[in-house]
């Protein structure tokens, strides 16, 4: 899922909602997640889910992951394989069992975002950010593993 659109159109109030959330104001990352977990929590019975994140910034053809607790710097390369297709494999990928362990995550990153937007001139307004959920589904009765990904994906300003 893209945000894409002029400076100052909504794109990340879309996807993220207000800084002060009622359930009426989610935003589509939010809401997606909300849908995910529900959808786990009523398959547990048959299939077994492993949830995890990745959020990751991408400015200037530099990408920097978001979720390094301590706001530290930390640059990472996107690699592309047939296995796992694009990944970013040095970035933190954090288990996560509830929306609001996303939330708190996503919280986290976007204040890793915001002070390096001040620190960089108004960098955040110039960069991509990507929340990358990473789903791995266990069928409890054949043991098949299904695996997929979703990107919610707020692009900089046109």
């Amino acid at each position: 899922i893209f945000a894409y659109g002029q400076t100052g159109s909504g794109k990340t109030h879309t996807m993220t909602g207000p800084s002060d959330l009622t359930k009426e104001t989610l935003g589509v990352n939010y809401r997606a997640l909300s849908d995910l977990f529900l959808i786990s929590e009523q398959r547990r019975d048959v299939i077994s889910y492993d949830i995890s994140v990745q959020m990751v910034e991408i400015y200037n053809e530099q990408v920097r992951d978001l979720l390094t607790p301590d706001g530290v710097n930390k640059k990472v390369e996107i690699r592309n394989s047939s296995q796992k297709g694009f990944n970013v494999p040095d970035a933190n990928l954090v288990p996560v069992t509830s929306t609001s362990d996303v939330m708190n995550l996503m919280n986290l990153g976007h204040k890793n975002r915001a002070v390096s937007a001040t620190a960089m001139n108004d960098r955040s307004s110039r960069s991509h950010s990507c929340l990358t959920v990473h789903v791995q589904g266990r069928n409890m009765t054949s043991g098949a593993i299904l695996r997929g990904s979703m990107h919610l994906v707020d692009l900089a300003g046109t």
